[in-house]
């Protein structure tokens, strides 16, 4: 038999010749493994490096059940590789808050951000909380950084926040954002009108290439 890989499955050929294309179905294989096979740990793997549905309530359970442990580190790994994100919420990032900070060691709250930060990309809440946390103890250069590895999501809450210890870095976050008014009312309270003029057009023009988009795929 030969077996050639392709996009979403195989193709094998077996002895008659037959060329048959084998597809993994990925509504249901987590499902299969954990409710067929028996096999909790492999299903929650699966999930977890496939994105895939189907083991939302064996994750939530095994995040409780590491976090009731005091396991925060293997919670937040979990949380940061959770499928579909479920994980990936206001309700989790408050439960990693209540937590109380021994002295000596670090709060769970930043084990979790670490983590995710060396996942990838934080969301729009997590970045908000973060940056807040960041701002507190008087740490912008974090920010810098955050921002210029493309980290964190801007939004305009995020602007309003970092607007209170950096105005230049508020407007770099309200532009990414396309907080329009904000971007207009911070060019002015910068006396920079000309680039109101720019910036205006500019959003006009971008507006037309989506119109033009959106009417191209209709």
């Amino acid at each position: 038999m030969v077996i050639l890989f392709a996009a979403g499955g195989f193709y094998a050929i077996n002895r008659r010749g037959q060329v048959l294309l084998a597809t993994v179905n990925e509504q249901t294989i987590v499902n299969f493994v954990s409710g067929q096979l028996n096999n909790l740990e492999l299903a929650v793997n699966l999930a977890k490096r496939g994105n895939l549905p189907g083991a939302e309530q064996l994750v939530v359970e095994r995040f409780h059940e590491l976090f009731a442990q005091t396991k925060y580190k293997e919670a937040a790994e979990l949380a940061a590789e959770s499928p579909q994100g479920i994980l990936r919420t206001p309700d989790i990032v408050a439960k990693f808050q209540s937590v109380p900070v021994q002295a000596g060691q670090t709060p769970p709250l930043l084990q979790y951000f670490g983590t995710l930060l060396t996942r990838g990309k934080l969301n729009a809440f997590e970045s908000l909380e973060l940056s807040r946390l960041v701002v507190n103890q008087n740490k912008k250069n974090l920010l810098e950084n955050w921002l210029a590895e493309d980290k964190l999501e801007c939004s305009e809450d995020l602007g309003d926040l970092v607007k209170t210890v950096d105005n230049d870095l508020a407007l770099k976050i309200y532009i990414k954002a396309r907080a329009t008014p904000k971007v207009v009312v911070a060019f002015a309270e910068r006396r920079e009108f000309d680039k109101i003029l720019i910036y205006s057009k500019q959003c006009i023009l971008l507006g037309l290439y989506y119109q033009t988009l959106c009417w191209v795929h209709t």
